[in-house]
């Protein structure tokens, strides 16, 4: 048993993403030390597949080194001739992955299907280190974009699967509005200075990179364009909740000042709409909770399939949900008296709300960059929580109201600012007080915060 291999976990992994960039220079250079055979050298066909391959190499590399990319070696695993492919990648895959597992460039471990236990597991890849040596002579040109100039950024779904569809002034202005967010956000940097490790670890194992070609914020519908969206695949999308629970205070902007609105406050003031019906939270001491929690598990609350067993399910999810600080015993009873002093709430909300809450989020979302964003005023959706730098605060809460107001049909509420680190940290020259501090900066940030200052153009 070679014991690297089995220590290895391929369960940390991404597929290909084949909207890729692919006039990156760095890929063609590649090309031309290592093909040396003149007919492929010729071969249009051959090479863009191999510039596909080792682009996307070089990003999982870049992302993380213990990342692999998950890839199918079955031609019915490509469709060339689709909007979602605009460097139209075939199975030709196949055929490079091939070659650069013959020419010892790849780490290539074969998938498998176990028809016994009904378990399977694509092919993984990752550069081996003749291919890491050249990766490591890159240098990203400052005005290179990861993305395709034709990126699609709208998605659409029937039934779990992916689909074709005719483009109409929805979709247009979407992708519009989204090709403007994410080569902005490209440029900025967005992060957690005092989380030490390179990669997340959600409650289920799963890795997940920070890395910026890890940020592409997707605008996803189901069925029908007729259907509220909803937006995600940026990697703070992919974080469990106990990590947003934890840091939530914790993100930074371009290392500025930065504030967050959290649009859970919102919650009950929403169940009124669109339940048509006066929803409150009762205030008490008793149960030991802020509002914010408060609003958060009634959320739990109208997700769960088993109103019955809901403490039971919390109890079991608690590290998940951000409340592993409590033991079981004390958190039950916060619980039961939270419920209990809010009966009538809680009898009145019903399960079908639940996606329409994170609708009514991705449609303020995106009205508010409709408005708001500029390269000078990044916005970040992280679930229900709206950031943005304190310099803009005046401008974003502004706009906010009135969208908020128009979506729920009524003025009545009130928005917060909920200031990042803590008030004494809160200095014009924020890097100054955090190298001071050392303990509020971890090695990770100081190392993505350099490649931020030194790359400030990148993805342009």
């Amino acid at each position: 048993m070679n014991l690297k291999n089995y220590q290895t976990n391929f369960d940390f992994s991404r597929p290909f993403d084949l909207q890729k960039n692919l006039n990156n220079g760095f890929a063609d250079n590649i090309f031309d030390i290592l093909v040396t055979n003149k007919l492929l050298k010729n071969n249009p066909l051959f090479k863009r597949h191999f510039n596909f391959i080792i682009t996307e190499l070089f990003f999982c590399w870049l992302e993380s080194k213990d990342q692999f990319l998950s890839v199918s070696m079955s031609k019915r695993g490509y469709k060339s001739n689709s909007r979602y492919n605009p460097n139209e990648i075939s199975s030709y895959c196949i055929r490079i992955i091939k070659y650069l597992k013959q020419k010892e460039l790849l780490d290539f471990h074969p998938g498998f299907f176990d028809l016994k236990n009904k378990k399977s597991r694509l092919t993984r890849i990752r550069a081996q280190k003749k291919l890491i040596d050249e990766f490591i002579k890159v240098n990203l040109n400052k005005s290179y974009s990861i993305h395709h100039q034709k990126r699609e950024f709208v998605y659409l779904y029937e039934n779990n699967i992916l689909h074709e569809y005719n483009d109409n002034f929805k979709t247009h202005e979407l992708r519009e509005i989204l090709g403007l967010y994410n080569r902005i956000i490209q440029k900025n940097l967005f992060d957690i200075p005092c989380y030490e490790v390179d990669n997340f670890r959600n409650y289920n194992g799963k890795l997940i990179n920070s890395f910026i070609s890890n940020s592409v914020l997707n605008c996803y519908f189901l069925q029908t364009f007729s259907t509220p969206p909803t937006l995600g695949g940026c990697w703070w999308d992919k974080l469990d909740e106990s990590y947003i629970l934890k840091y939530k205070k914790n993100f930074l902007i371009n290392n500025q000042e930065s504030v967050y609105i959290d649009l859970l406050d919102l919650l009950p003031e929403f169940l009124s709409v669109y339940l048509d019906c006066i929803i409150k939270i009762q205030s008490s001491t008793i149960d030991d909770l802020s509002y914010s929690e408060k609003c958060y598990i009634l959320l739990k609350y109208i997700k769960s399939k088993n109103k019955e067993k809901f403490t039971h399910t919390f109890l079991r999810e608690k590290k998940r949900y951000g409340f592993g600080e409590y033991n079981n015993s004390e958190l039950k009873k916060i619980i039961n008296v939270f419920v209990n002093n809010n009966k009538e709430t809680f009898k009145l909300t019903k399960s079908v709300v639940y996606n329409r809450w994170h609708e009514f989020c991705s449609k303020v979302f995106i009205e508010l960059i409709k408005v708001s964003l500029n390269s000078d005023n990044p916005i970040y959706l992280v679930k229900d929580k709206i950031y943005f730098c304190v310099k803009n605060e005046k401008n974003v809460k502004t706009s906010l109201v009135k969208i908020i107001g128009k979506v729920l049909g009524t003025l009545d509420f009130k928005i917060n600012s909920n200031y990042c680190i803590t008030d004494n940290n809160r200095y014009s020259n924020i890097i100054g007080k955090l190298f001071y501090k050392k303990n509020n900066i971890s090695n990770r940030y100081i190392k993505n915060l350099k490649n931020f200052e030194r790359k400030k153009n990148y993805g342009s």
